[in-house]
């Protein structure tokens, strides 16, 4: 062989593995081109500041008895007086059972009903995407979680994360740690309380990557000075308002503030939710006591957070308890030995006091041993609520409100696939408020190396797409969904998948609620874009060489 062919042949293969390397799009799909085409067709993204508070457990009888208390009124609270969205909603699970928290906090965070003890997965155990994880992944909001029950407990679990039992906390935590959330404050739960505390901040900093702070000093201080931090006070939980240090344990208030402190530093628009936990816990307990101050203590944090809203503008302010507790009844109307209330001019103790009088003198009683079915209120403030009052009328309307107030952006709420004789068949079933959905992505990575992109044409009006992708045989892949929606405040994304092919020749799929990193931007993309960058100015380097030479 003469050296003249040697270098065609070089050439010949440098090229082909240059092309091989590169990314192949089937179907009639031109990613840049179609990419271009849809942003010029948006429509100027609505990015409201959003705040969800929930009290966890809090029926409109803690509300009315925590009112009665502190505003010697029935409905002294911020909620009644300030909040021009009002309603009742129910909160059974998708079998028509009475909620926990896990089911409740799915219906609100994705839109969907599910099974008791399911933490962001449907009925089926398939994957939900939360409304924190489309705006933290596709939205590019800043967000945060704070709790006075632990962080991985159920309700802000279901923000943040997805497993079928809402006890499997070390999951929930690692899943929550991996989101890139930024702030996240609350007790350590279960599982994560049976290491010393000097254990859990290392493993926090090393693993995560985020500053710990375990007091209320360290907190404020991080909230001004970090773009992101973790806040673990209490030990399990934080302890009741009542039993608080005042000087190291922070209240539902100061974590509040603190993690707004944080948000609004940065340049993006941002999503906080902050549960009142230990209003349930209360209830569980039949304290009457600590269910009221903590009703109380909820509250004033929702107080602060109304007129921070007002203040900042472009906020929206929603107030929702997942379900009630115990069936708290007030079997008559108090009457006080005093008419002197709780006041901005007496001392935290002097307080305190005043309210723990006023509660001994209440008649009311727990009537239930667990969560009831009864009807819970929904509050909302702020752009885009309008008309909400008359939407709300089960928990995961909650979802659909917020969703219509940033402008309609879509959503899968069931999905299933399987692979059959190299044939990946994807079944969705897709929400989209103003059926402007017109395309579905399917991005395939083989190996985390090279990759596939499937356009699939979506018909406006239908609600079920069913789509078969050749891939192929033997081979590992991972995929995740890009939505396509002209009209929506951002395209959406939606959930990786990965597909192990066994050695025997059977297929193993494995759902997203086994990875730790949930978000589908991190699905090795860089990794294959590095490669064809290197490959590709290796062989450019090698073809200018020989091409010289010729």
């Amino acid at each position: 062989m003469n050296k003249k062919f040697r270098k065609i042949v070089m050439l010949s293969l440098s090229i082909i593995i240059i092309f091989n390397s590169m990314p192949i799009f089937s179907g009639d799909y031109h990613f840049r081109d179609y990419k271009s085409y849809s942003s010029q067709l948006k429509q100027t993204m609505t990015t409201p500041n959003i705040i969800i508070m929930i009290g966890d457990g809090m029926g409109p009888n803690y509300e009315e008895i925590a009112s009665l208390i502190e505003y010697g009124v029935p409905n002294g609270t911020i909620m009644e007086q300030s909040f021009p969205y009002k309603a009742l909603y129910h909160t059974e699970t998708v079998n028509g059972e009475i909620t926990d928290s896990a089911a409740a906090g799915t219906a609100i965070s994705t839109g969907v009903k599910t099974k008791k003890g399911y933490v962001g997965m449907d009925k089926y155990g398939h994957y939900l995407k939360t409304i924190l994880e489309y705006l933290l992944h596709d939205a590019n909001y800043s967000t945060g979680l704070v709790t006075t029950t632990s962080i991985p407990h159920a309700t802000p679990a279901t923000f943040s994360s997805h497993v079928e039992s809402r006890s499997n906390e070390g999951v929930i935590w690692d899943q929550e740690m991996s989101q890139g959330i930024d702030v996240l404050m609350g007790g350590y739960g279960t599982q994560i309380s049976t290491k010393s505390t000097s254990q859990i901040v290392k493993d926090i900093e090393f693993r995560y990557g985020y500053p710990v702070a375990t007091n209320i000093t360290e907190m404020y201080n991080l909230s001004i000075i970090s773009d992101k931090f973790v806040g673990l006070f209490g030990t399990k939980y934080l302890p009741y308002e009542i039993d608080r240090n005042v000087t190291t344990t922070p209240s539902i208030i100061d974590m509040t503030k603190a993690a707004l402190n944080l948000l609004t530093r940065k340049s993006s628009p941002f999503f906080l939710m902050v549960e009142g936990g230990r209003i349930d816990h209360a209830g569980h307990a039949n304290n009457l006591t600590n269910a009221v101050i903590e009703t109380i203590i909820f509250e004033k944090a929702v107080r602060y957070v109304r007129a921070f809203a007002e203040e900042l503008g472009n906020t929206i302010v929603i107030v929702v308890a997942d379900h009630e507790t115990c069936g708290l009844v007030l079997n008559k109307q108090p009457v006080f030995s005093n008419n002197t209330l709780p006041s901005k001019g007496f001392s935290r103790n002097e307080n305190m006091t005043i309210r723990l009088q006023r509660i001994l003198q209440l008649d009311a009683s727990f009537t239930a041993p667990y969560h009831t079915s009864w009807p819970v209120h929904f509050y909302g403030y702020g752009p885009g609520l309008e008309g909400s009052n008359q939407s709300i009328h089960h928990l995961i309307d909650i979802f659909w409100v917020l969703n219509k107030a940033l402008g309609c952006f879509p959503v899968i709420i069931d999905s299933s696939f399987k692979v059959i004789d190299n044939i990946l068949e994807i079944s969705l079933n897709i929400t989209d408020q103003d059926d402007t959905v017109n395309g579905i992505i399917v991005h395939i990575t083989y190996d985390n190396i090279n990759y596939e992109d499937h356009f699939i044409p979506v018909e406006i009006t239908s609600k079920i797409v069913k789509t078969d992708i050749n891939i192929l045989p033997e081979k590992d892949f991972s995929f995740y969904l890009e939505i396509i929606d002209p009209l929506s405040p951002f395209n959406t994304t939606y959930f990786m998948q990965r597909y192990t092919y066994n050695s025997g020749g059977d297929t193993n799929p494995v759902n997203t609620s086994n990875n730790t990193s949930l978000n589908p931007k991190n699905i090795n993309f860089l990794d294959s874009f590095s490669y064809i960058v290197v490959i590709t100015t290796f062989m450019i380097i090698f073809l200018i060489k020989y091409i010289k030479k010729f």
